[in-house]
């Protein structure tokens, strides 16, 4: 064989071995999030006739496997001021999809929520975090801890 032929095949058996994974990588870890359409966290999530929902706390928990869990904390108040503050916790499944970049929430909604996501969200990703703009705002999560 040639010597320039099996230089060739040398080389390309050499780069063979090293390959970049194809597409998205899967943000496993647990996110925090920081701000919502720019407003640091806590932040007014909606309002209806009687209540002001706040966000006071949010977080995903993704899986190398591209499973995980949105936690989230909201404090509820009635706008008329008549009674205490309550604060409603909730978790609801996640699934990061590695072949087109994104993330679908499961179904789980607090009572009068207008949070019923259906289609998928795409999801940037960055070495401090990620952000996906759900609900008519950009969320962003910044990495907290590795994958559990």
């Amino acid at each position: 064989m040639p010597r320039k032929s099996l230089s060739v095949l040398l080389l390309l058996g050499a780069l063979s071995g090293c390959h970049e994974p194809i597409g998205p990588v899967v943000p496993s870890g647990l996110f925090v999030l920081e701000r919502v359409s720019g407003e640091s966290v806590p932040v007014l999530a909606y309002v209806d006739a009687t209540y002001r929902y706040i966000r006071v706390a949010d977080s995903l928990v993704v899986r190398g496997d591209g499973n995980g869990e949105q936690a989230t904390v909201q404090r509820v108040e009635r706008i008329d001021g008549t009674s205490t503050p309550n604060t409603v916790t909730w978790r609801v499944p996640i699934r990061f999809d590695r072949a087109n970049g994104t993330i679908r929430f499961g179904r789980g909604c607090p009572i009068n929520a207008s949070c019923a996501v259906a289609d998928p969200v795409p999801v940037t990703i960055s070495a401090g975090g990620l952000a996906f703009t759900i609900d008519g705002g950009r969320h962003e999560y910044r990495s907290a801890a590795p994958a559990p």
